[in-house]
């Protein structure tokens, strides 16, 4: 038998249910599914990165290895094979010409991503890399890594620009506002710690229970956390006070994707994706298709993509118009199982 990636093309069409509300449209357009060579291990996916203008997407995971793909034609580009451990988070920067990776070998490389020549070391690290977040307008990157201090670099000429003290000795995420005055960094203690980048200062929010798996900013003062206690809560980043709390049914929250000003997405242990809006309780759709956690998100356009423990990637089509419900009917699409949308009440059930 011949070993390889396969890559499996599944254009699907959705329709609309009767329904009043329906407005719009999500539908899975194609799913990478990796399988290694004889002897090797399946590489989960626990990693991704969009270019922000072009068409290259990045996968990483447990096999040490990161793939570039073309996400319009599916094709697989190039293997970048220099980390020595578990591939733990990804970023485009300087206009998507350049791909940093960072891992549990302790390394962040920076890669030229028009043909993934030999990456040059951003800076020196002790401990293994947890996340890696870039803030293009001002060429900023923030790294942080377990049992580590939360560094920012410049994406250019690579010097360290700031070192911070983390809330907790596991850092497992980290987020630049929009105009990056604001930096928020979480972890396994549940506190969450919003720096002012311009005057020093810092607000710390005990916002939950479990580790905080996932960061994101809506807005220049709106921030969504999401934990292992399977919460979401919203947040006044000035402030720290608190403003909305969405609890998902069940699973962990292992990562959330903004979509647009008021919608996101996230990715669960409970194989789903269920899709929110900031300003209501419980989704407004689910996402179903993996067979194993959904581990990662990243969306542009009208693109979703999702990783999972599955060993796959999903690539979905989340229309940008907003919609009361979505509903779809079920579609067969491969030997590895089936993907459906569901509506809000079907997910409640």
């Amino acid at each position: 038998m011949k070993y390889g990636i396969i890559l499996l093309f599944l254009l699907c069409a959705t329709s609309i249910a009767e329904n009043p509300y329906a407005q719009s449209e999500n539908t899975l357009k194609r799913t990478i599914r990796l399988r290694g060579l004889p002897n090797d291990e399946v590489p989960v996916i626990t990693a991704l990165a969009l270019q922000p203008s072009g068409n290259l997407l990045a996968s990483a995971g447990d096999d040490h290895k990161v793939r570039l793909w073309d996400i319009e034609s599916g094709q697989l580009q190039y293997t970048l094979t220099d980390h020595h451990d578990w591939v733990t988070s990804l970023a485009f920067c300087e206009g998507g010409t350049m791909l940093l990776t960072g891992g549990r070998d302790r390394q962040v490389l920076a890669w030229n991503a028009s043909n993934g020549s030999k990456p040059t070391r951003l800076g020196k690290h002790d401990k293994p890399i947890s996340s890696i977040v870039v803030h293009e307008p001002t060429s900023q990157v923030a790294v942080v890594g377990f049992r580590a201090p939360l560094k920012v670099y410049d994406t250019k000429s690579y010097s360290l620009m700031n070192t911070l003290a983390c809330p907790c000795q596991d850092t497992r995420a980290i987020a630049f506002s929009p105009s990056a005055r604001l930096l928020a960094a979480a972890g396994r203690n549940g506190k969450i710690r919003i720096w002012n980048l311009e005057t020093g200062g810092k607000t710390d929010v005990v916002g939950h229970s479990r580790r905080v798996t996932s960061l994101v900013f809506a807005s220049e003062y709106t921030l969504l956390s999401a934990g292992e206690d399977r919460t979401i809560h919203v947040w006044n980043a000035v402030s720290g006070k608190q403003q909305q709390s969405l609890r998902h049914a069940s699973g962990k929250v292992l990562a959330i994707t903004m979509l647009d000003d008021e919608r996101f997405a996230a990715a669960t242990s409970k194989n789903e994706i269920p899709l929110f809006r900031i300003s209501e309780q419980g989704p407004y759709a689910l996402l179903k298709g993996h067979t194993g956690s959904v581990a990662a998100l990243v969306a542009r356009d009208d693109h979703l993509v999702s990783g999972s423990f599955d060993t796959t990637v999903r690539v979905w089509s989340v229309p940008l118009v907003d919609s009361n419900h979505v509903s779809a009917k079920r579609f067969e699409t491969s030997p590895f199982g089936s993907e459906s949308v569901a509506t809000r009440q079907q997910y409640e059930k």
